[in-house]
C-alpha cells in the first residue's frame, strides 16, 4: 500500500515537472517573440522616420506576422501601412522599372529597354490620372529611383553600340563575318527603334541613321557584286527594300545604288557576252520597281541595247548575211519572246534558195 502511494506521488511529480518545463518553454518563446515584435516595430518606426518607406512597410508587415504579437500595436501598424501604401506602391513600381532599364542596357536588349520605357510612361500616365497627389508621389519616387537618368544613359549606350557595330560591318566591307551578319542586322534595327528624342529630333535621327545605313547597305551590295550575278545582287536589294518597308523607313539611296550597278553590269556584258547580257536584262525587267521609275537607267539602257541588236540583225539581213541574222534573232528572241517572233523560212533548200525566201521577223 505504501509502495503504491509512492508510485502515484512519483507520477504526479513527473507530470508537474513536465508541465513546469512546458510552461517555462512557452514563456521563453513568448518573451522571444515579444522581443522580436518590439524590435521590428522599433526598426519600422525608425525607417519610416528616415524616409525609407519600402523598408518600413516590410518591417511593419514582419511585425504583424510575429506570433503572439501585442494586440495594442495592431492599430498602430494598420494605420502606418494604410498611410504608406500609396507611396510604397509608387516606389516599388519605379524601383522595378529602374531595374528593368539597367538589365536591358546591360544585355544590349533594345526591345526590352523600349518595353521598360513604355511601362514607365503608362505608370506615369496612370498616376497623373489619379490626381495631383498621386502624380507628385510618382514623380518623387521616379526621381529617387533615377528612372529617367537611367533611361537617358541606357539609350545613349544603345545608340553608341549600334553605331559601333555598323561601323565594324562597314570596315569589313560588307562581309557577313562569323555570325552571318546577325550583329550588324540587329544594330541596324536598334538604330531605327530608338526614339527620336535620343537624337534630339526626328531630323537629326534621320540624318545620323541614314548616313550609317547607306554606307552599310553599299558595303553589302558591293560585297555581293564581287562574287554573284546581277540577279542575285538584285535579290539582295529586294530583301533590303522589304526590310525597310517593314520598319517602315525610307532608303532613297538603295534604288540609285542598284541602278548604277546594273547599268555598269549591262554595259560590260553587252560588249563581251550577248546571252549573258540578255539574261541580265531580264533580271532588270523582273526587278524594275527596285531600280526606280520605269526600271531606272538600267531598264532604259537594256531596252536601248536590245533595239540596237535588233537593228544590227536587220542590217545583217540587208547585207545578205542571213545565217548571222537568223542566229542573232534567235538569241534576241529569248529576251522579247512576247513582242517578237524568230524569223521563219517559207521554203527550204540550198543557201541560195534561203536567200530568196528570207522573210523579216513579223
Amino acid at each position: 500500500m505504501i509502495h503504491f502511494t509512492y508510485r502515484r506521488a512519483g507520477r504526479f511529480r513527473n507530470v508537474a515537472i513536465f508541465l513546469l518545463f512546458a510552461a517555462t518553454l512557452a514563456a521563453a518563446a513568448k518573451i522571444h517573440y515579444v522581443r522580436e515584435h518590439l524590435s521590428l516595430l522599433t526598426q519600422a518606426r525608425t525607417a519610416q522616420t528616415a524616409g525609407d518607406l519600402l523598408a518600413a512597410e516590410e518591417l511593419y508587415n514582419r511585425a504583424l506576422a510575429v506570433p503572439w504579437a501585442f494586440g495594442e500595436h495592431r492599430g498602430e501598424i494598420d494605420a502606418a501601412l494604410l498611410a504608406l501604401q500609396p507611396v510604397t506602391q509608387a516606389k516599388r513600381v519605379t524601383a522595378e522599372i529602374a531595374a528593368e532599364v539597367e538589365a536591358a542596357s546591360a544585355a544590349g536588349d533594345v526591345p526590352a529597354l523600349l518595353q521598360a520605357h513604355e511601362r514607365y510612361r503608362a505608370a506615369q500616365a496612370a498616376a497623373a490620372k489619379a490626381g495631383e497627389d498621386a502624380k507628385q508621389r510618382f514623380a518623387e519616387a521616379a526621381q529617387a529611383a533615377g528612372v529617367e537618368a537611367k533611361l537617358t544613359e541606357a539609350y545613349a549606350a544603345a545608340r553608341k553600340r549600334a553605331a559601333q557595330q555598323l561601323e565594324a560591318a562597314i570596315a569589313a566591307k560588307g562581309e557577313p563575318g562569323a555570325d552571318g551578319g546577325k550583329a550588324a542586322a540587329v544594330a541596324a534595327a536598334d538604330l531605327l527603334r530608338l526614339p527620336a528624342a535620343v537624337y534630339g529630333s526626328e531630323a537629326a535621327k534621320r540624318k545620323e541613321a541614314n548616313a550609317l545605313l547607306q554606307r552599310y547597305d553599299n558595303a553589302r551590295i558591293d560585297a555581293a557584286a564581287k562574287t554573284q550575278e546581277l540577279e542575285a545582287v538584285l535579290q539582295l536589294g529586294e530583301s533590303i527594300r522589304s526590310w525597310y518597308a517593314a520598319v517602315p523607313w525610307e532608303a532613297p539611296w538603295l534604288a540609285s545604288k542598284l541602278d548604277k550597278y546594273a547599268v555598269a553590269e549591262l554595259t560590260a556584258l553587252e560588249k563581251k557576252d550577248l546571252p549573258a547580257f540578255l539574261a541580265a536584262g531580264k533580271a532588270v525587267q523582273a526587278h524594275a520597281a527596285l531600280l526606280g521609275s520605269g526600271g531606272g537607267k538600267a531598264g532604259a539602257y537594256a531596252e536601248a541595247a536590245v533595239k540596237r541588236q535588233f537593228a544590227r540583225a536587220e542590217q545583217l539581213a540587208g547585207a545578205r548575211k542571213y545565217d548571222e541574222a537568223l542566229e542573232l534573232y534567235r538569241t534576241l528572241g529569248s529576251y522579247r519572246a512576247r513582242r517578237r517572233r524568230s524569223p521563219r523560212w517559207s521554203c527550204g533548200g540550198s543557201k541560195a534558195t534561203r536567200r530568196r525566201c528570207w522573210r523579216r521577223p513579223a
